[in-house]
């Protein structure tokens, strides 16, 4: 996972949240799924960083919670975890 978080870091230019930085408002999103602690919070600051953080981790199928409100992707690493969409 280190070498993921590291090529996922080279995708931004703000630093990549991890572990205790990780703040509870990243670790809910409007699902009825219970909450949980993302493997990392990445706060893209273009519409290029956030399509390098989508092919990244689309081709290490990674998954992805993206919180359009709060403007970030919360990378979930959960065995259990269901992609929810609004459309």
């Amino acid at each position: 996972m280190s070498e993921f978080l590291s090529q996922l870091q080279t995708c931004l230019g703000s630093p990549l949240l991890t572990g205790g930085d990780i703040g509870a408002r990243y670790q809910h999103d409007w699902s009825a799924e219970p909450a949980g602690i993302p493997v990392a919070v990445a706060r893209p600051g273009s519409t290029d960083e956030v399509a390098a953080i989508m092919k990244l981790c689309a081709q290490r199928g990674q998954r992805v919670v993206v919180q359009v409100a709060c403007a970030v992707a919360a990378i979930r690493a959960m065995e259990n975890w269901r992609f929810h969409s609004n459309a």
